[in-house]
C-alpha cells in the first residue's frame, strides 16, 4: 500500500505558476493549487494541509492577510507558509518577514530550492 502522500496548497492567482509548480511537486506531493485567499479559506475548512506556499499580490486578500487569517484559526496556526512571491521591494520584504512566515522564496524558484523547502518543513 503507497504510504499517504503529504499534501500542498497553493495559493497564486497566476494560472502559469500554479500548473508549473503542481508539474514540479505533483509527483510526489498531493498538490491542491487555488488562486485566491478566499478559496484557500474555504479548503482549509474542508481539509488539512502540511504545507502552504502563498504569493504575495493577489486580487482581493493579498498574501500577508490570508496568512493572518490562517494563523489566526487555531486548527490552521501551525500549518507552515511559505511565501512565494515576485515581489521583492524592501517595504513588501519587511511586511512579510515580520509575520514570521516559515519561508520566503523569489518567482521563478528553482525547482531543487523548492523541493528542499518542502522536505525541510513536511516530516
Amino acid at each position: 500500500m503507497e504510504a499517504c502522500k503529504k499534501r500542498i496548497l497553493i495559493v497564486d492567482d497566476d494560472t502559469m505558476v500554479l500548473n508549473m509548480l503542481r508539474g514540479v511537486l505533483g509527483k510526489d506531493y498531493d498538490v491542491t493549487t487555488v488562486n485566491s485567499g478566499e478559496l484557500a479559506m474555504s479548503f482549509l475548512a474542508r481539509k488539512s494541509t502540511d504545507i502552504i506556499f502563498l504569493d504575495y499580490s493577489m486580487p482581493g486578500e493579498n498574501g500577508p492577510e490570508v496568512m493572518d487569517r490562517i494563523r489566526s484559526n487555531p486548527r490552521t496556526r501551525n500549518i507552515p507558509i511559505v511565501f512565494l512571491t515576485g515581489v521583492s521591494d524592501s517595504e513588501s520584504v519587511v511586511n512579510i518577514t515580520a509575520k514570521n512566515p516559515d519561508g520566503y522564496l523569489m518567482k521563478p524558484v528553482e525547482r531543487s530550492r523548492l523541493i528542499a523547502t518542502v522536505e525541510n518543513l513536511v516530516k
